[in-house]
Parts: structure tokens; sequence; C-alpha cells
């Protein structure tokens, strides 16, 4: 997986990303019922991509001591 989409994974998984397209979405004039669906609906989404997506595949480290 790209270092990329792990990292806005991440940021999906921190509330206050949540709060700030909140704070968006009420500046925009979207409706709070669906600002709620949102906030709930992001982070399972989230969630599930975490779930399905694989690991970042690391090159094996060298276990020689120098």
């Amino acid at each position: 997986m790209s270092s990329k989409i792990e990292a806005l994974l991440r940021r999906f998984k921190e509330p206050s990303t949540w709060a700030g397209i909140a704070a968006l979405g009420a500046l925009a004039g979207v409706n709070p019922a669906a600002l709620t669906q949102i906030g709930t609906a992001g982070p399972a989404v989230a969630a599930l991509l975490a779930i399905f997506l694989p690991e970042a595949k690391h090159a094996p480290q060298d276990a020689s001591v120098e």
C-alpha cells in the first residue's frame, strides 16, 4: 500500500479530521443531520479499509552486526 494512502488512512482515523470536515460542512450550509451521518460513516469506512487493505511490505532488515 502506498505511503500516501497509509497517511490518509491514519488521518481519517483521527477525530479532529472529522471535526474539521463537519466544520467545513457547516460553513457550506450542509444539513446537520447529513454531517452526523458523515461523521459516523467516515470512521467506519476508514476502519473497513484498514481491515481489508494489505500492510506495506518492508524490506527485510540485515541481521548482521558491524
